[in-house]
């Protein structure tokens, strides 16, 4: 019986939201599941809100955080990792394409079954105990994403993109929107009343 689920996504904002609906399909496949996701603290944001996920855990990478000493850094990545192996996940999905840190991390989540892809040609992994090959055909990240479902039942065509942005932030880019189209109305009010005076 599959009561945890935990999606590894390491990479840029973009690719993080191109999971959102994988995610949204093991919401719906398992409904009273936890969803954890481990991100980085560069590419958080972009799930926040999300009603699909339970509990998102944050590392950073040392390369981000110059003002920090690297061995601050690598503790308190390691007390996330200790956080989420405490919380005993039956699966974890590395999301993207295969790398050996992304492998890594998906094994010392001490997840039963993890799920990951690996590149054309490898015969095993010692971190992967559900691998799935690489695709040979080029996909959308969104698609590649989803694939990595298929072990756990869920095929089919995904949804849409799912982002739910803080309310004050839609205000922002409203208020920005509103402004934008004011000056340009006001520059093309002018320009218009400069032409016929001329």
């Amino acid at each position: 019986m599959i009561t945890k689920i935990l999606f590894i996504r390491r990479d840029n904002i973009g690719d993080l939201v191109c999971t959102t609906p994988s995610i949204h399909a093991v919401r719906e496949k398992y409904h009273d599941a936890k969803i954890g996701i481990l991100v980085n603290t560069y590419n958080a944001d972009a799930i926040s809100n999300n009603p699909d996920i339970d509990e998102v855990y944050i590392y950073e990478k040392a390369k981000h955080a110059p003002d920090k000493s690297k061995l601050s850094v690598w503790l308190n990545n390691l007390r996330v990792l200790k956080k989420i192996r405490k919380e005993r996940y039956d699966i974890a999905i590395g999301c993207g394409a295969y790398s050996p840190r992304l492998a890594r991390y998906t094994l010392f989540t001490g997840a039963k079954t993890r799920i990951g892809y690996l590149k054309k040609g490898m015969e095993k992994s010692k971190f992967y105990n559900m691998p799935l090959y690489e695709p040979e055909k080029t996909l959308h990240e969104v698609e590649k994403t989803y694939n990595l479902l298929a072990p756990l039942g869920i095929n089919g065509q995904p949804s849409a993109l799912r982002i739910f942005p803080e309310t004050k932030e839609v205000n922002k880019v409203k208020d920005f929107l509103s402004s934008s189209c004011f000056l340009k109305r006001e520059a093309s009010h002018r320009l218009s009343h400069k032409q016929q005076t001329s």
